[in-house]
């Protein structure tokens, strides 16, 4: 304990004398110099200092050893110089450079300066295209859809079904990873095929994000989303959630393959645990599949739900 431990501080003497101060030089001290036992020894109030009566020695340096037990905590020493002290000897010569020392840690943020002036306002942007004071006040009626606007800037309605595709059937209490039976799973005259397909029971740990998502246990698999019977249809937005708690997930690019031939792809990044909402853009309609991958490992990976589609 270092609050216990004997320290020496200071000695001086006279002709008679050792004055000795420190720390915990009680109850019983053996005094020693240069090996010699001294006599004589009082110790002073509060254990800090003590005297003893100093032996006849020539002028010199000698080893003050105080000790109150067997203990290393319990033994302290100093050298004492007896008699006159010679003059101050010459400085030697300079040590060879130290290494390095390691870097020290980051100190604190510095606090937040003062805010300062406004700055001045700016020009005037250039004025916008005037839009159709025919279309004002315009909306598509209820239950239908906006799906653009035609060659004279008319809005193009469409009353088609949509579905929220959400596997509420595939709510469970386990906290397991449970397989989709076939690696294929049909809703609302939707299918999505993949292999090993799996959703989390709602008391896993780390991979339920607040709904019975899907995702695929194969690295970089690819899942397919098509309609029943083959006919077109929109994907119009999906939820996505990085696979495991305190995980992440690569880019997700989803290839959709329009009715009349050809590509679109547009591209997502989850970056939460729990499902993010994203909307594809409207050249993801009239198609006749959608098909994206799986990330690399359990830790670089997504899960999907919310599958939004319309054009049904």
């Amino acid at each position: 304990d270092p609050a216990s431990r004997l320290v020496l501080t200071a000695v001086t003497s006279d002709e008679t004398y050792l004055y000795v101060s420190g720390v915990n030089l009680g109850p019983a001290p053996s005094v020693f110099l240069n090996g010699i036992p001294l006599g004589g020894v009082t110790l002073g109030t509060g254990d800090t200092s003590l005297v003893a009566l100093r032996p006849a020695l020539p002028a010199g340096t000698y080893l003050l050893h105080v000790s109150t037990g067997s203990a290393v905590t319990q033994n302290g020493i100093f050298n004492v110089a007896i008699g006159a002290i010679g003059p101050q000897g010459p400085a030697g010569p300079a040590g060879p450079k130290g290494e390095t020392g390691a870097r020290g840690d980051i100190g604190p943020s510095g606090m937040a300066g003062v805010t300062g002036p406004q700055g001045l306002q700016g020009a005037p942007g250039p004025q916008g295209t005037p839009g159709i004071l025919g279309l004002a006040g315009k909306s598509c009626q209820a239950g239908e859809f906006l799906q653009g606007f035609d060659a004279t800037g008319a809005l193009i309605c469409e009353n088609r079904r949509h579905v929220v595709i959400a596997f509420d059937s595939l709510e469970v209490s386990n906290n397991l990873f449970n397989q989709v039976p076939g690696d294929s799973y049909t809703e609302d005259g939707m299918t999505i095929t993949g292999p090993t397909m799996n959703y989390t029971g709602q008391a896993h740990p780390t991979e339920y994000a607040g709904s019975a998502g899907l995702h695929l246990r194969t690295a970089n698999a690819q899942i397919t989303l098509t309609r029943v019977g083959g006919a077109s249809f929109d994907f119009v937005s999906i939820g996505l959630s990085v696979l495991s708690k305190g995980g992440a997930s690569p880019p997700v690019t989803f290839t959709g393959h329009p009715a009349g031939g050809g590509t679109v792809t547009v591209t997502f990044t989850p970056t939460e645990f729990g499902f993010q909402m994203f909307t594809l853009p409207l050249t993801f309609s009239n198609l006749t599949s959608v098909t994206w991958n799986q990330g690399t490992n359990e830790s670089n990976a997504h899960q999907f739900d919310n599958i939004v589609i319309g054009g049904l």
